[in-house]
């Protein structure tokens, strides 16, 4: 599974159970803890998605990467979909505690026990989730590293074929210039052997006549 295919994962997990908590809220006495989980859900669920992101990005295969932006468009809409009910569900959550104020002056006794609730709660997800987005952190700096070094060894071995290539060639002219050289002397020794011939047959009829 690749890095993609694993926050993929995590981020729809993330998103069934936000619409869980859409579902469960109407229902519920605890509303500010729903509305706490549902944050927490997706603030993970937007990691998820900006993983998949940076993914994409380092793709280099066209086709894939195509695929995957066109997945990210998809996610992205249902995050904002998700994003906009849970601050509608927010705001009138807000509507009704002011009201609550209003009427009692202060927060009434069994909010005010949720508000510790949900601080405490919501510190310690914040933790967990430090944690785990540090990790994965760590872990896409690693594939990040793992590619750069893979595409460092492609450059390193393109460099020593073009090198090979280069002292094939240097061997190649010295042969070329050693064969010159070998057809420049032969023709040199030919043509002594020519003149010597020619002063020899000069020197016989010389004397012959003489």
């Amino acid at each position: 599974m690749s890095y993609f295919e694993q926050n993929e994962t995590q981020f729809l997990q993330k998103m069934e159970t936000v619409q869980k908590f859409f579902q469960q809220y109407p229902i519920s006495s605890a509303k500010q803890n729903l509305l706490l989980e549902i944050k927490i859900a997706l603030n993970q669920a937007s990691q998820q998605l900006q993983f998949m992101t940076i993914e994409s990005k380092h793709n280099s295969n066209s086709h894939q990467k195509s695929q995957l932006d066109s997945k990210l468009k998809k996610y992205n809409q249902d995050y904002k979909q998700a994003n906009e009910r849970y601050k509608d569900l927010q705001n009138n959550g807000n509507e009704v505690v002011q009201k609550q104020q209003q009427l009692f002056g202060e927060k009434p006794q069994d909010m005010k026990q949720v508000d510790k609730k949900a601080q405490l709660l919501g510190q310690t997800y914040q933790l967990q989730d430090t944690n785990k987005v540090a990790e994965e952190t760590l872990d896409l700096t690693l594939q990040i590293n793992a590619k750069l070094l893979e595409q460092k060894q492609l450059l390193l071995s393109a460099l020593d074929k073009n090198q090979d290539i280069g002292s094939d060639i240097n061997k190649v002219n010295k042969y070329a210039n050693a064969m010159r050289n070998r057809e420049a002397y032969s023709k040199i020794i030919l043509v002594a052997i020519i003149a010597i011939l020619t002063i020899g047959n000069a020197m016989l009829i010389f004397y012959k006549f003489w």
